[in-house]
């Protein structure tokens, strides 16, 4: 019989324990809930920074292209000048090339300030992913040695 009042109070003292970090553990459990829904929403958004970054990528390729193609014109550019007295009729083809050349240089200019700032946007992006995804698993740690506990 003594054992059965010494467990009985036992027990109840678990219960009393029990109801106190209950809370604390619902609340822990909703913390790890919403740390995981912005892993996911970071997740979601480094992989559309990767979409852009592939994108940006072939635009800096097209933009290179350009500029390869400006050189060219520049050279044309030169050799119209050359052959100017022979041949007056190449002075309006000249100017046009002229003005693309100019149009080209401004693209890839701009071309290269957004590819720059999407590369630096996506490392801010891969920096808190990975923080992210650090504080996840600390919390995945403490939920499974609370649910041991």
């Amino acid at each position: 019989r003594e054992q059965r009042l010494v467990m009985q109070e036992q027990l109840e003292e678990l219960q009393i324990l029990f109801a106190k970090v209950t809370p604390a553990l619902k609340h822990r459990l909703t913390t790890v809930d919403a740390l995981q829904q912005e892993v996911a929403g970071l997740t979601r958004d480094n992989e559309q920074l990767l979409v852009k970054s592939r994108r940006l990528d072939e635009a800096e390729k097209k933009a290179k292209e350009a500029a390869a193609l400006a050189a060219t014109l520049k050279s044309v550019r030169a050799e119209a000048q050359r052959q100017e007295q022979a041949f007056n009729v190449l002075t309006d083809e000249h100017v046009e090339l002229q003005k693309a050349a100019e149009t080209s240089a401004a693209s890839l200019t701009d071309a290269e300030a957004k590819i720059a700032e999407l590369r630096s946007q996506l490392e801010v992006s891969e920096g808190k992913l990975a923080t992210a995804a650090k504080v996840s698993a600390e919390l995945t740690t403490t939920r499974a040695a609370l649910t041991e506990s």
